[in-house]
C-alpha cells in the first residue's frame, strides 16, 4: 500500500480543479476554481465585500460567528461546502492516507 499525505491548502493544491460550472471568474482564465470558493483569501474578500470593509480580519469573523451574524454563516457555510467538494475529490484522485488541513477558518 503507497502512503500519500496531502496538506489541503485550495491556493496550493488543486486550486484550479472545478467545484462550480459557469462559476466564479479565476485568473488561470477558467470559470469556478476551487480557490475562488474554498480559499481563505476568497472567504475574507467576500465578507469584506458583504460588510463594506476594506478588509476583514480572522478576528471579525470569529466575532461575527460567535454572534451568530446570519450573513457571515452563510458565507462560512459555502465555504465550507465548497471545502468539503475539494477534499472529496482529493480523496477520490490521490486516496491518501492522511488530509492535513492547514486552514485557520477551520482550526
Amino acid at each position: 500500500m503507497r502512503t500519500v499525505t496531502t496538506c489541503i491548502t485550495p491556493t496550493r493544491l488543486n486550486a484550479e480543479a472545478l467545484v462550480a460550472p459557469d462559476g466564479r471568474p479565476c485568473e488561470c482564465g477558467n470559470e469556478g476554481c476551487w480557490e475562488k470558493y474554498a480559499s481563505e483569501a476568497s472567504v475574507l474578500s467576500t465578507l469584506a465585500k458583504q460588510k463594506k470593509l476594506f478588509y476583514v480580519t480572522y478576528e471579525k469573523v470569529l466575532n461575527w460567528i460567535y454572534s451568530e451574524d446570519e450573513e457571515v454563516l452563510g458565507t462560512m457555510g459555502q465555504f465550507i461546502n465548497y471545502l468539503s467538494i475539494g477534499i472529496n475529490n482529493i480523496i477520490n484522485i490521490f486516496n491518501p492516507e492522511t488530509i492535513l488541513a492547514c486552514i485557520r477558518l477551520v482550526s
